[in-house]
């Protein structure tokens, strides 16, 4: 992460098969008719490893996102696409102080923050190999109120240089919506739907 960013699965009864993923130094468990396999890196732990690693409920992971990190090749192209193009405000690049330190954050609602970083940073600061652009790992939704102002976010992203995925219009679930392209490919859905009403800023 950036310098400056602050269960089981069901279908089988916990006697025949219980999968368990556990985020603790990558350990993963699979227990099967009481037998435990190794883990993804060949290590074996036992059940009550895994629950002395959970802890218990008050330290349990919070059902809440702070913050979402994008990505990309160009920071400062990426910079002015979501701060001059969208409006989004932010204080710029910071973390320059540090060799992998550069990025952008731009505060959203509530708590969430969107980041932007560089790709082949994420890969060295998460230790994993910088594997290909996908647009299609996962979507940003953006919702409004009614058509006309998803009309308007398309067109305003549309001259900010975003390509447009797919142009506004009625979707298959009863609403309204169209998909653009960042500079860097992230795909945002901006959407009216009938049944969320989103509460404005005062």
């Amino acid at each position: 992460m950036p310098p400056s960013a602050g269960g089981r699965r069901t279908g089988l009864t916990p006697e025949d098969e219980t999968d368990t993923l556990t985020s603790h130094g990558c350990v993963a468990e699979s227990n099967v008719s009481g037998g435990t396999r190794r883990d993804p890196y060949n290590r074996f732990i036992t059940s009550a490893e895994v629950q002395d690693l959970r802890g218990d409920a008050s330290t349990a992971m919070k059902p809440q996102v702070t913050v979402l990190t994008l990505g990309v090749d160009d920071l400062e192209r990426s910079l002015l696409f979501y701060r001059e193009g969208l409006g989004l405000t932010t204080e710029g690049i910071v973390g320059t102080e540090f060799e992998h330190g550069a990025v952008v954050f731009f505060p959203l609602k509530g708590s969430l923050m969107l980041a932007l970083y560089p790709r082949k940073e994420i890969a060295w600061d998460a230790q994993v190999s910088q594997g290909p652009r996908s647009s299609t790992e996962f979507t940003i939704g953006h919702n409004v109120n009614n058509k006309e102002e998803v009309n308007d976010v398309m067109a305003q992203a549309h001259r900010a240089g975003a390509r447009i995925a797919k142009p506004a219009g009625p979707t298959f679930w009863g609403g309204y919506a169209g998909y653009f392209h960042d500079p860097d490919g992230h795909l945002w859905e901006v959407a009216w739907n009938p049944q969320l009403r989103v509460e404005e800023e005062p």
